[in-house]
């Protein structure tokens, strides 16, 4: 009799790095995917989704032992396929399964969302069915398999990244890719195994490449269409319904050195089959259709051609993917209303100049405004009449930098009242692209990158608005943000771009350390008051404001700040130098002209008075009250909503509902104003019910499972060591992962580098930890030293951040590698230490810990975000610590009671196939 347990063949290592690398993939995809074609807030869903499809992968293979051999080892090529077709058929049909998440209730289509998620959960059932199963068979190399399980989970982050950045690829493309990369993994897990699934497998592979180069078929069954609640869908419904005879038109300039994307309106001339072509950036051309039937191009004039609309595509102009967002850029029809003309005044009756819509995720909107300055014309004068206008008339021959530029509205009002340097900083770099692109000219060449005409004064910069801003040393008259936040995600979901460092304490102290002597800073946002009144972010605006004035030193900024409201838009304007009477008088006067209401003055009452209601008793002049409040700590505790200052470790500004006992009766706490479910409500929401189905099909089973083995063989399974050791593992690793991607946004400059950079070092780091692993044998020295490390990160990364935030950035990133190696290296660690505890144990004991651990992983996943909003990223990581501490102290328990007993006789018997006896 041998105990030699069989040894890892190369073809599967290649396999579960293969299957890892696109499981990795397949979660980035399905963030972009869900961003648009529900809503961005759902990205955060692809998370938990894809850990409980993990987690009861375990419990299936938990009672299926047949699997956990090597015998079952020969059979995992075939849920590595089901797993790489069910990736195209789910993504097929929730593609194809249209649900509108604004309106989920009012539609009463909760089932199409359940379908969509129960067929995106499917494949990560599968996948989680072949990773867990070939790290059972081989749990007593742990060190090794895990490591190739982490590092092609590494590869796929790294490799999403560049797909979308490099080639541009689109989420639907991307989330194919990594079929294909499940597809080749089945193929390497059949080598040597199944002639029949090595055929089998290789014609799904096959299959795979052909999707990818037959885009006709692709981009006809894959294409992501926004729900209708989405502004371009709604755009483009007006354009069918109201223009049936639109169609598209392509000239080319003489000698063909410039080609322009047009939509035009064709009209029938008295000439048969001679139409004229109106178009909506203005000029007609004259155009001879053919019958339909003919032809669907058709040709003519100087190499045009015209052709029906069909649906979205037919009026985008510009289309850009990248890992931070989908932009289209697309012309806006004069008639449907103005478009990023925030809080545009009702006094203003002059002309609309023609705009062309920019929007991101098809949801967060941007204009360009037509601007022809070929006769040395100013901006058009309607840039006059919008409230973010109001700082311009405290300066002159001024200096602006406004830090979330988009289609360069802000730039271009700065150019109207004659500033005499403007800086614009936009961190989507498809949004410029798609400006310079397609309305260079439109736009008067305001975003030339050679400033055409311009002598310079217009700089336009890709950053991160705020992290550019903290390594430039220039002061500014003007720091104008307005609306800066694109309700988008990253593949880090939720959270991750609205909470995005610009609205914080820390923040509004840096715009005001970046002003020059006398200089502004002023933001613009939406003014949104619940069904009482009751101002929530705009009073936050205004406390933030307050404080940050108060950090520069400024005792008593009554007199250094102003707030005011235009159609649905508020403004602030605040200042380290007290507002001048005269200062004060122009504001007035331009007011006055545009017809604002005063939500603060320092020198009168506030306009903005509670309308009644229930709460209409805890405040009359909200703005006025706080501002007079003597104990204003006080008087923000009391305050319905959590309108306190957010810092840069609770960055959570667009989170206003609190979790206390009101805010389960208070509707505002769970609908926005704009009619969906709250950050708060769906985190509660996604917390109870994954809770529940985790519950029912991970722990339940588990514990009937338990029972089961002790009828059968007498014995008693030692549950606590195993729920207690593997379920702080997959706790405590996802607390300190997503915080620590949260950490480093300001450090690297954007969310995206900030996550790749994050993920990409925790999972490669961690393989290597858990290739040598072995070698140090104590699963307790690994526990002990991560929870240190955890513990004292968010007492030193602040400090390391500040004196190296001047490096370039190749060397920033070489920092961070730096930062995150020691950390990840003991995270990976204890998981394959714990295993090979269990590697002469029953092969469900790995199963069984599998599944607790992706149970504890899905439910942290939510957790993570609760306890920051609560308590801030410091605690989630002090708890994360605390949780490695758990199992540190259950690690010394995990092995007793699991060794198999030595067989009876019999020479096939192998020790580590046979049941444990469980004390």
């Amino acid at each position: 009799m041998s105990d030699a347990r069989p040894a890892v063949p190369a073809s599967r290592m290649g396999a579960l790095f293969a299957t890892s690398c696109g499981l990795l993939m397949l979660q980035v995809a399905l963030t972009k995917v869900f961003s648009v074609v529900l809503w961005y807030h759902f990205g955060f869903l692809v998370i938990s989704i894809a850990l409980l499809g993990f987690a009861m992968s375990g419990v299936w293979l938990a009672r299926r032992p047949e699997w956990l051999d090597e015998n079952g080892a020969r059979r995992l090529w075939r849920p590595a396929a089901v797993a790489a077709v069910l990736i195209v058929v789910g993504l097929w049909i929730a593609l194809h399964t249209r649900v509108d998440a604004m309106h989920l209730i009012e539609d009463r289509n909760q089932g199409g969302l359940l379908v969509v998620m129960a067929v995106l959960f499917a494949p990560f059932f599968f996948l989680g069915k072949a990773v867990s199963a070939t790290l059972t068979v081989h749990r007593a190399e742990a060190g090794k398999v895990y490591a190739a399980n982490l590092l092609g989970s590494g590869a796929g982050c790294g490799l999403a990244v560049v797909l979308f950045d490099a080639l541009h690829l689109s989420a639907s493309e991307v989330a194919i890719a990594s079929g294909g990369l499940v597809a080749l993994g089945a193929l390497l897990y059949a080598l040597g195994t199944s002639i029949w699934g090595q055929f089998v497998t290789a014609v799904l592979c096959a299959g795979f490449v052909a999707l990818g180069v037959f885009d006709g078929l692709r981009d006809s069954q894959f294409t992501l269409y926004p729900p209708d609640s989405k502004p371009l869908a709604r755009v483009v419904e007006w354009l069918e319904t109201n223009s049936p005879s639109r169609v598209e038109f392509k000239a080319s300039a003489p000698g063909g050195a410039r080609t322009e994307l047009i939509h035009g309106e064709i009209t029938e001339t008295d000439t048969p089959g001679v139409f004229s072509a109106r178009s909506v950036k203005g000029g007609t051309v004259e155009a001879r259709l053919l019958p339909p039937e003919e032809a669907d191009l058709v040709s003519f004039g100087e190499g045009g051609y015209v052709k029906g609309v069909h649906g979205i595509d037919d009026f985008v102009d510009f289309r850009e993917w990248t890992s931070l967002s989908r932009v289209d850029v697309f012309d806006w029809p004069e008639v449907y209303g103005a478009w990023g003309l925030w809080g545009l005044s009702s006094n203003y009756s002059g002309p609309q100049p023609r705009q062309v819509g920019i929007t991101i995720d098809t949801w967060a909107m941007t204009n360009v405004m037509e601007w022809d300055r070929t006769d040395g014309a100013a901006p058009p004068e309607i840039v006059e009449w919008l409230p973010a206008s109001l700082v311009h008339r405290l300066v002159s021959d001024h200096d602006v930098l406004c830090i979330g530029a988009g289609g360069g509205m802000d730039l271009l009002t700065a150019k109207r009242f004659g500033a005499k340097k403007i800086v614009g900083v936009e961190i989507n770099p498809s949004v410029v692209k798609g400006v310079r692109e397609q309305a260079l000219d439109f736009q008067g060449r305001l975003y030339d990158w050679d400033n055409d005409g311009d002598d310079g004064t217009i700089e336009v910069h890709v950053a991160e608005g705020r992290h550019w801003l903290e390594r430039d040393t220039t002061k500014y008259d003007i720091v104008q943000l307005s609306g800066v936040d694109t309700a988008s995600t990253t593949q880090a979901g939720a959270f991750s771009l609205s909470e995005n460092f610009l609205y914080t304490r820390e923040a509004f102290g840096t715009y005001l350390e970046h002003t020059n002597d006398g200089g502004f800073v002023t933001l613009t946002r939406w003014f949104l008051p619940d069904s009482d009144g009751l101002p929530r972010n705009t009073l936050r605006l205004f406390v933030l404001a307050w404080n940050a004035l108060q950090d520069a030193g400024i005792e008593d900024p009554s007199r250094h700040v102003v707030l005011v409201e235009s159609n649905g838009f508020s403004v602030v304007i605040f200042s380290r130098t007290p507002f001048a009477a005269e200062q004060l008088a122009s504001l007035d006067e331009a007011g006055a002209k545009l017809g604002v209401r005063t939500l603060y003055h320092p020198d009168r009452d506030s306009d903005y008075v509670l309308p009644g209601g229930t709460a209409s008793n805890i405040v009359a002049r909200p703005f006025d009250d706080y501002a007079t409040a003597q104990d204003k700590v006080s008087w923000l505790a009391a305050y319905p909503y959590d309108v306190a200052a957010p810092t840069d470790d609770r960055p959570f500004f667009f989170e206003t509902s609190r979790f206390d006992p009101k805010f389960v009766t208070n509707r505002d706490s769970w609908i926005t104003p704009l009619g969906g479910l709250t950050s708060h409500a769906i985190l509660v929401i996604l917390l109870l019910v994954l809770t529940a189905v985790s519950w029912l099909f991970v722990i339940g089973p588990l514990l009937r499972l338990r029972r089961e083995v002790r009828a059968e063989e007498g014995h008693r399974v030692p549950l606590a060591p195993l729920l207690v050791y593997f379920g702080s593992l997959g706790l405590g690793f996802i607390l300190v992962e997503v915080v620590l991607a949260q950490k480093f946004v300001l450090f690297l400059g954007n969310p995206v580098y900030s996550l790749a950079v994050v993920l990409f070092s925790v999972l490669v780091f961690s393989g290597i930890g858990s290739a040598v692993a072995p070698r140090l044998g104590r699963p307790w020295i690994a526990l002990a030293i991560v929870a240190a490390i955890a513990g004292v990160y968010p007492l030193v990364l602040d400090t390391v951040f500040d004196l190296t935030l001047q490096l370039p950035d190749a060397a920033r990133i070489a920092v961070s590698v730096a930062l995150l190696a020691p950390l990840a290296f003991f995270m990976g660690m204890p998981f394959p230490l714990g295993l090979a505890r269990l590697a002469d144990a029953d092969p469900r004991a790995t199963a069984w810990a599998w599944g607790i651990n992706g149970y504890t992983s899905v439910i942290g996943s939510v957790l993570t975000i609760v306890i920051a909003l609560m308590a801030g990223f410091t605690m989630v990581v002090w708890i994360g610590a605390g949780v490695y501490v758990l199992a540190l102290i259950a690690s010394p328990f995990l092995g007793r009671g699991v060794s198999a007993p030595e067989p009876e006789s019999s020479e096939e018997s192998v020790p580590w196939r046979d049941p444990v006896a469980f004390e």
